[in-house]
């Protein structure tokens, strides 16, 4: 009797509409990379954000045998308030920086009524792996 009550309630809570438990996942970037412009602040001052291209470059053979070199860019947002500051303040063309952090996709709709779409890596941390930046004097 006790088992048939079990298999009850556990194939109601099966069968229910309500989730019982959130599904995880996992959106997580790592990039070291070189920074490709000045970075700059943009947004409102409401919300705003630094952002800045950054270049990761892979090797690889090519039906040659030649290596050649293959070039991505992201563009990198960061919100958080004291992140952005430092990087915006310290970081340049040409850093070298290791960063973590997620993908997020936008849409918006231009003057022209096109909808475009857009993919940005949302920074959450920032680690400067050169010294050619104005931070090294933390260092000494």
């Amino acid at each position: 009797m006790l088992r048939r009550s079990l298999i009850w309630v556990v194939a109601q809570r099966w069968m229910s509409s309500e989730p019982t438990r959130v599904e995880k996942s996992v959106n997580k970037v790592v990039l070291i990379g070189r920074i490709g412009r000045e970075p700059e602040m943009r947004g409102s001052q409401e919300n705003p954000c630094t952002a800045f291209p950054l270049a990761t470059s892979e090797n690889f053979k090519d039906k040659t045998g030649e290596y050649q070199q293959k070039t991505q860019w992201h563009r990198i947002v960061i919100f958080r308030p004291w992140l952005k500051d430092t990087v915006y303040t310290y970081a340049k063309k040409g850093s070298r920086i290791y960063l973590e952090g997620k993908i997020e996709y936008g849409q918006y709709t231009d003057d022209d009524g096109n909808t475009n779409f857009t993919t940005s890596v949302v920074a959450d941390d920032v680690i400067f792996l050169d010294h050619r930046s104005g931070w090294t004097y933390w260092l000494e």
